[in-house]
């Protein structure tokens, strides 16, 4: 697995978070919208109401897609670097899972810039 495709599920997660957030702007907009079929509005409101309802509901659509695919990759990451040491997991798991950049790894694991750069490049030959 190159880098690119260990990247690939970080890329899902942001998209998973745009669309989240983009399903919940949509909430706010409908509000306290009453769905119980008793008018409330006029029909330019309902009309609005129910495109952003259908919008949502697209939205939902791909968001569980989203979720799906990046699922299976998170499961194929935890398979290929199972066969890692528990330190090069680690260090892979932080990286391409959690997303952490280079410096937070170093604090969190105590190494420097340059052994961790190292173990990297070993885990990822291994792993190819």
């Amino acid at each position: 697995m190159t880098k690119e495709e260990l990247r690939q599920y970080g890329r899902l997660q942001l998209e998973i978070e745009q669309i989240s957030g983009e399903i919940s702007a949509l909430e706010s907009q409908v509000g306290g919208a009453n769905f119980d079929g008793m008018p409330r509005s006029s029909h330019a409101d309902a009309d609005r109401i129910g495109q952003i309802v259908i919008k949502m509901n697209r939205l939902s659509e791909i968001l569980h897609k989203k979720l799906s695919e990046a699922l299976d990759i998170r499961i194929e990451i935890e398979h290929i670097i199972s066969k890692l040491p528990i330190e090069e997991r680690v260090l892979m798991r932080y990286r391409y899972i959690e997303c952490m950049q280079w410096e937070d790894i170093c604090d969190v694991m105590n190494y420097s810039a340059s052994v961790l750069h190292k173990k990297h490049r070993h885990a990822l030959a291994m792993v190819k």
